[in-house]
């Protein structure tokens, strides 16, 4: 894990918010919240995963990322 010296980073605004969200993909994966929200704990923010899922759902589903349901759980991956 990365120290981040009890700093945590805050989004700006939602184009921040949406560039970091994107910026944890890697061509062809499919992600679920938890992992995404791990992956941006590593960068210094602190995000719960319920509200990054409501986020990737009201800001991003279409225009950028896909989601796939398996089974109860949501994967999301790169348009």
């Amino acid at each position: 894990m990365i120290e981040t010296d009890g700093l945590v980073k805050k989004f700006k605004n939602k184009a921040h918010k949406t560039k970091v969200v994107l910026s944890v993909f890697n061509r062809g994966e499919k992600l679920t919240a938890q992992e995404i929200a791990r992956r941006l704990r590593r960068l210094g923010y602190d995000i719960n995963p319920r509200h990054l899922a409501m986020f990737i759902f009201y800001e991003m589903q279409h225009k950028y990322i896909r989601v796939e349901k398996d089974g109860k759980r949501c994967l999301y991956l790169l348009n």
